[in-house]
């Protein structure tokens, strides 16, 4: 874990598109309930089938799985209480935020704006599996 100035961190987090509605309290709320951490290139974030604990938005750095700044890899296993569903590994040195799962929940009922864009990006998600689905039944 690394300890940054307060005002980096806040900055560091205002670049994230997930924080970038937040308000300057939100943000300092955010900054106080996740640890930045610098991983080095092939740590393991997922592991497929086994429990995730963890929220973590990626700051820097790409994973094999095509993940880079802005994604975030967690948050499905944590909110249904599932096991991973795929393995996902650093291909560079990666710098997240990291919210562990008590840590992850708080977030969601402190910064409600954070819990609205992750709904929306579920709701995008599940639009375009249910369009590529009609389409896939149109071809076939």
């Amino acid at each position: 874990m690394i300890r940054m100035p307060r005002n980096r961190k806040i900055d560091e987090i205002r670049s994230v598109d997930l924080f970038s509605s937040c308000t300057d309290a939100e943000l300092r709320e955010v900054a106080r309930l996740c640890d930045t951490v610098d991983l080095a290139a092939g740590a393991v974030l997922t592991r497929a089938g086994r429990r995730t604990r963890a929220f973590l938005v990626i700051v820097d750095g790409e994973t094999f799985e095509g993940h880079g700044p802005g994604d975030h890899v967690g948050e499905h296993e944590l909110l249904t209480d599932t096991p991973a569903d795929e393995t996902v590994v650093t291909a560079t040195t990666l710098r997240v935020l990291a919210f562990e799962s008590r840590t992850f929940a708080t977030l969601l009922q402190r910064v409600p704006v954070v819990a609205v864009k992750l709904l929306r990006e579920y709701a995008d998600a599940f639009e375009a599996a249910d369009e590529a689905e009609t389409l896939e039944r149109a071809v076939a």
